[in-house]
């Protein structure tokens, strides 16, 4: 049986996953919008699309990092950031 503390590092864990994988998301719209809105080979571009990537590469490090400290698996064969995207249910092991 789960105590208190169990569920609220468990809800925490969640509640992070999704959050990074929403900032992630949101960084790959925003290199979408910049190449659709400048062209790909403008200096716009060019100077902000390494940052964008840079962070996008650095939630994805984190992402990874909590998903390995956090022991939640997910129902379905899905893996953890794919199965939030997808909005499955998980269970805590």
């Amino acid at each position: 049986m789960a105590t208190v503390t169990d569920r609220k590092i468990k809800s925490f864990c969640v509640e992070v996953n999704k959050e990074l994988i929403d900032m992630k998301m949101k960084i790959d719209v925003l290199r979408n919008d910049l190449k659709r809105t400048y062209g790909p080979e403008s200096d716009m571009v060019r100077e902000n699309d390494r940052h964008l990537v840079e962070l996008a590469d650095t939630i994805e490090a984190k992402l990874e990092l909590v998903t390995g400290n956090c022991s939640i698996e997910w129902k379905g064969t899905a893996p953890l950031k794919d199965a939030a995207k997808a909005g499955e249910d998980y269970e805590f092991v």
